[in-house]
């Protein structure tokens, strides 16, 4: 089989299913169809756009295992990153566009924070500043989220209250989002700054039309992204021009009739549906979809997935389950496919959170005594992952969760919590006894730590307050 005629061939645009080796299988077609075996340098000259920072590491790792005699010369993969993310795969496309510089994102949220005081002002209502911070960072948000959905009028607002019948105090949410629609374009205008999320889209048209000019004549690949945003589409679109461009969508389900699909289009909540409207935008028929070429799917894998697939299926086409779940299951019965699907599954039900960190703990200290297993924790409860990740270091085991640590839970970023709330009241008790008990207080030794700190506050902190400073507390 010619793996490059098939990649680069009329129809660019493919899939792998979920559960598959996705960074494995796009890593061993690449390989493949440049040579890379017998001629390392010319994998380097390829360009793979992924979705964020971690997958272009883990797809680089990936690749360095094909290559166990060294000799590796990997691609040029970028990161595409969100929206607004200031660190796009695009950034360096702009030294040829005539483009202000964005707003930093502190500068973005102090100036919304303004303009929500100033709005409040001038209709005589009171709001705090921390108030006036919240707001600003929903009103940051919603600007985010506008850019991703791209082609948002915002000059429409004000009609919307009498196009849709809305009750009148309705025009006061209206009136408010003109803070975004008309102040916040004011602002950047005055202050020689562009839109955050615009330096994506500028980026994406300037390399778009460099192809447009100069198509490279190297693979060029799309791989893991579901076109979210209005930039990836456009440099989807121009990928499949390219002479050696594909793109390689994550588990669209190709197991969907016509009816399915157009449901899943018609349902925002469903998991393929941005994937669906990205296909729509770009006018790809969802026939002229393929599974990646050289990918071989595990048998034992299939059942789990059409049954999964299957439980999500829109509400809409599931009056005929019965039906359609003969059609997933074939060859097998439904009864098989459902047995084989779930063997190996378990359910454990938990009281509450604590008791559901500490059988997951139990679970993954488990596989670590046991020298043929392994064990990921997979969940988007980043809190979750935490305290697993604390219970886990109680017994010396470090598994830090791969989406990092907020820098506020740090050790250090907490020490900075500590020492802000001691200069907001350097009399209160609780601050006080908080920044000495900190690890990075250098103040103290740790017997001292330990010992000192807990005699001063049984003896002098708690009770009534008799002091306004640190200074009045030494005093008395």
């Amino acid at each position: 089989m010619d793996l490059s005629a098939e990649l680069f061939g009329e129809r660019r645009f493919f899939t792998l299913p979920p559960g598959s080796d996705f960074l494995g299988a796009v890593s061993q077609t690449l390989i493949d169809v440049t040579g890379a075996k017998t001629r390392p340098e010319d994998l380097s000259q390829s360009l793979i756009f992924v979705p964020n920072r971690r997958s272009a590491r883990a797809l680089a790792a990936r690749m360095f295992r094909h290559f166990p005699n060294g000799g590796f010369f990997p691609p040029d993969i970028r990161p595409l990153g969100d929206a607004g993310d200031n660190d796009t795969a695009l950034i360096g496309e702009l030294a040829a566009v005539d483009a202000r510089p964005p707003a930093p994102r502190g500068v973005r949220l102090g100036a919304l924070t303004k303009l929500v005081l100033a709005w409040n002002d001038a209709r005589n209502t009171s709001i705090t500043l921390a108030s006036a911070h919240s707001v600003a960072k929903d009103l940051a948000g919603l600007l985010d989220q506008a850019a991703l959905a791209g082609d948002v009028d915002w000059d429409d607002l004000p009609n919307l209250v009498e196009q849709t019948d809305l009750a009148q105090h309705w025009q006061v949410s209206v009136d408010f989002l003109s803070i975004v629609s008309k102040a916040w374009p004011e602002f950047l205008d005055q202050n020689g700054y562009s839109d955050t999320n615009a330096q994506d889209h500028l980026a994406a048209e300037a390399l778009c039309a460099r192809w447009e000019r100069e198509p490279p004549n190297t693979p060029v690949l799309i791989a893991g992204s579901t076109g979210s945003t209005p930039s990836t589409r456009m440099l989807m679109s121009a990928v499949a021009k390219l002479p050696k461009g594909a793109v390689v969508l994550p588990g669209l389900d190709l197991d969907l009739d016509p009816f399915s699909w157009q449901a899943v289009l018609a349902s925002p909540s469903h998991p393929q549906h941005a994937l669906a409207e990205t296909l729509t935008h770009l006018e790809v028929p969802f026939s002229d979809i393929r599974v990646w070429p050289g990918f071989t799917e595990n048998e034992e894998y299939r059942p789990r997935r059409k049954l999964i697939q299957e439980a999500l299926a829109p509400a809409d086409v599931t009056a005929d389950w019965v039906t359609r779940l003969e059609g997933r299951a074939a060859p097998l019965l439904p009864r098989e496919m459902t047995e084989t699907g779930l063997a190996g599954l378990s359910l454990i039900e938990t009281e509450n959170e604590s008791e559901e960190a500490e059988c997951i703990a139990l679970i993954l200290r488990e596989t670590l005594e046991t020298t043929s297993k392994t064990a990921a924790l997979i969940t988007p409860d980043a809190g979750l992952g935490r305290r697993v990740s604390a219970i886990m270091a109680r017994w010396g085991v470090r598994l830090e969760p791969s989406a990092g640590i907020p820098l506020l839970r740090s050790r250090a970023g907490s020490f900075v919590l500590r020492v802000l709330d001691l200069v907001l009241d350097s009399g209160d008790p609780i601050a006080i006894a908080a920044f000495l008990k900190h690890e990075l207080s250098v103040f103290l030794t740790d017997e001292e730590r330990a010992e000192g700190v807990s005699a001063l506050e049984r003896a002098f902190l708690r009770g009534l307050k008799r002091w306004e400073s640190f200074e009045g507390l030494i005093k008395w």
